[in-house]
């Protein structure tokens, strides 16, 4: 689980330029940087932060945001849920990215340490998800017929922002990274695995696994791919089982802001699941062809990503430009090789900002 909200501590707290009552301020082994108040926070300061991308529930010690970041559901004219939800700003030039409060806000975190998660205990909930589960354009997920699989792993990958100890590992800066496009859909797996289950094969959404329905995005994917058809080949013939991750894209998915005309699948990982190891890239290309699939857009095969760039803001700006079709490009995941034991993804500021994440 992604940990929207985390205990943190202050590494620094400088003034604005040219203002008079603001700060930005940066947390220890994390590559955020905050425009807080001035003189809020200091060196050393413990402190519950809470990542872009956090919905917030509605309680009296965050109504300061309403202003600026109330978020309501609705069912016709019934509000049916509201958060706050936490999302890129940029202020005098400089962008700043989640929120900082401190631990005197929050009397029921016990005992807290630099790193501990406090998601839950915040109920603090993703807004992708309350998206795809309360959002009427972007309800794709489906109806449940499962829990995700429990022994295969799920596709968020963690920030760099939150992976800044990688610049000072001397072993990672001789490591080499496959560098590919971010998609703007939603993340979805199809398995075919009879060691694991009767019903072999899975169709999962990011979060779940989903009931055969015509009108189910994902399901449309494997039929329009016969995916189901080829793995279960695979697995007679040759008695492995392949889990296959990627995004799906398409009319109603996340606005579609590249503009497919249809729903469409590109692949970003498989999972040899009986042997229990991914795919090389080499592998993933050549299963790919073998299986009629798309591949995401390869933008290095192999970059020494830590000799190449010295800090978070110097990945952030690599990752900018455009897609294909022209529009803004989400970003950049960066898997490890051979065969991607590290990964993690980048995200560019200017998508965030254009979307109002």
């Amino acid at each position: 689980m992604r940990q929207l909200a985390s205990i943190a501590k202050i590494k620094s707290s400088v003034p604005v330029k040219d203002t008079d009552r603001l700060n930005v301020t940066r947390m220890e082994g994390k590559g955020w940087n905050v425009i807080t108040g001035r003189n809020e926070f200091k060196p050393g300061d413990l402190v519950v932060y809470f990542e872009i991308d956090s919905c917030l529930p509605i309680e009296d010690r965050y109504a300061f945001l309403k202003d600026r970041c109330l978020k309501n559901y609705r069912e016709g004219e019934t509000i049916i849920k509201s958060v706050y939800r936490i999302r890129s700003m940029k202020l005098r030039g400089i962008y700043s990215q989640g929120l900082i409060l401190p631990l005197s806000s929050f009397p029921e975190i016990k005992d807290p340490k630099e790193g501990d998660d406090v998601t839950e205990l915040l109920q603090v909930e993703l807004f992708g998800d309350l998206e795809q589960r309360l959002n009427p354009s972007y309800r794709i997920s489906g109806e449940m017929m499962g829990d995700f699989p429990a022994w295969l792993e799920k596709t968020d990958e963690e920030r760099i922002q939150n992976l800044v100890e990688l610049f000072e590992n001397e072993c990672v800066r001789s490591t080499e990274f496959e560098v590919t496009e971010k998609y703007d859909g939603a993340s979805g797996t199809f398995v075919y695995a009879p060691e694991f289950s009767a019903d072999p094969f899975f169709v999962c959404s990011r979060n779940i696994r989903l009931k055969d329905t015509e009108d189910n995005v994902f399901w449309t994917i494997s039929r329009k791919y016969g995916i189901q058809e080829k793995l279960k080949k695979i697995y007679e013939e040759k008695g492995v089982s392949y889990a296959i991750q990627g995004e799906v894209v398409g009319p109603g998915i996340n606005s579609n802001r590249d503009k497919y005309e249809a729903v469409d699948f590109f692949v970003f990982r498989i999972k040899n699941v009986t042997e229990n190891r991914w795919l090389t890239p080499e592998e993933r290309y050549t299963l790919c062809a073998e299986l009629g699939l798309n591949h995401v857009l390869v933008i290095d095969k192999a970059m020494k990503v830590f000799e190449r760039f010295h800090s978070v803001d110097e990945i952030l700006d690599y990752v900018e430009g455009r897609t294909q079709k022209g529009n803004e490009r989400e970003g950049m995941v960066f898997k490890s090789l051979p065969a991607g034991s590290l990964s993690f993804k980048a995200v560019s500021n200017k998508y965030l900002l254009k979307i109002g994440e």
